[in-house]
């Protein structure tokens, strides 16, 4: 067999095992909340046939800092299954959001995704259109999953 042939016990079959990975989820858009000044809502896409559930969240916040980031994990079923079946492929994309509880007001400070360290923008509604995106995206509500980094 050449040196480049597969066989067994190479890296191949080691990567292709059935098995959970922790990946970041990327989100841009977010909102606040008129009554809860605390309270944040945003918004991310991720693939998959689940409810959108985070695995993690995580929060690094201080009042005395100008940036406040947010870092979403979810837990990927990847791999080959014993009856051949592979997983985790970028299927079924669909949009989802999280309410996410900050320590002090988001004020001035910059929204940041915690996993690309790019700046979120607030969600842009049109007037002429209801909150449909609201009405039509069921929040996640991760409360006992989210830690505090600061």
């Amino acid at each position: 067999m050449a040196a480049d042939d597969e066989g067994p016990g190479d890296d191949t079959e080691e990567d292709d095992r059935l098995r959970w990975l922790k990946l970041p989820v990327e989100w841009a858009t977010f909102s606040l909340f008129d009554e809860d000044p605390c309270a944040v809502r945003l918004f991310y896409a991720k693939s998959g046939l689940d409810r959108g559930d985070l695995a993690e969240v995580f929060i690094s916040e201080s009042p005395d800092t100008a940036t406040v980031a947010v870092t979403l994990i979810e837990r990927v079923l990847a791999g080959v299954s014993p009856d051949s079946t592979h997983y985790g492929g970028l299927v079924n994309r669909r949009s989802f959001c999280v309410e996410v509880a900050l320590e002090t007001p988001l004020g001035e400070r910059t929204l940041i995704d915690g996993a690309t360290g790019r700046r979120a923008e607030p969600l842009r509604r049109d007037a002429g259109f209801p909150d449909q995106h609201a009405a039509s995206t069921s929040p996640t509500r991760p409360a006992a999953l989210a830690g505090r980094h600061e």
